[in-house]
């Protein structure tokens, strides 16, 4: 629920289960990335991507391992121990590369802790819980002070980010996989197909089956 912008020589560490959305590529874009299902438990801690900015050394450094990785997952031999080895180490290197910037930019004030402990907690739980008042007990505060520091810090209220999740899991699921519309709609916590299809074309303008169609 983030945008980033990623220049030359900068490095991106994307924890699990995170969406991405691409917004724009120049023309000139090129990268090097390792992607992975089975991973550390290094990966688990870490709660926002973390973007080290442009210093030529580390992107070198880390190429080299991404390189080394590649070459034991491609080999006939099994590899397993060593690649989760070079993988907690490009992980740590990463995490120790300064400057670095997570999801704010600048020094934090309590209501952007709030707002980014709130966009946490509704990245990992929005298909379960959809009430406001769950995110603010999680929290310990009330609903009146989140809305009022979530709406402050980022110029949506609590229940538009809600949604925009969702929405954003939906296109993801729409578009990247052949589940049928009502498995999706089970995954993403609705009681039916006919429900989740009037909130997607609420929020969206569209129903799930044309934005399939139109993707």
């Amino acid at each position: 629920l983030v945008e980033y912008d990623i220049a030359k020589g900068d490095l991106a560490l994307i924890p699990v289960n995170s969406i991405i959305e691409i917004n724009a590529i120049s023309g000139d874009f090129r990268c090097r990335m390792v992607t992975f299902d089975n991973h550390g438990k290094s990966l688990d801690a870490l709660p926002d991507p973390i973007i080290a900015r442009g210093r030529a050394e580390s992107a070198m450094h880390c190429d080299r391992i991404i390189s080394i990785l590649y070459d034991l997952s491609t080999s006939i031999a099994g590899h397993r121990e060593s690649s989760a080895i070079l993988l907690a180490a490009l992980v740590k290197y990463v995490e120790e590369s300064e400057p670095y910037m997570s999801a704010m930019k600048h020094p934090m004030c309590r209501q952007d802790i709030i707002l980014n402990d709130f966009l946490r907690l509704v990245h990992r739980n929005c298909t379960i819980h959809r009430e406001i008042g769950w995110y603010a007990d999680s929290l310990c505060i009330s609903r009146h002070y989140l809305h009022q520091c979530v709406s402050s810090a980022s110029g949506k209220t609590a229940g538009q980010w809600i949604r925009f999740s969702v929405i954003q899991k939906a296109r993801h699921l729409l578009k990247h996989t052949d589940l049928p519309i009502g498995d999706i709609a089970l995954q993403l916590g609705f009681q039916s197909h006919s429900f989740f299809t009037k909130y997607f074309k609420n929020q969206t303008g569209i129903s799930p089956a044309a934005y399939r169609y139109r993707v």
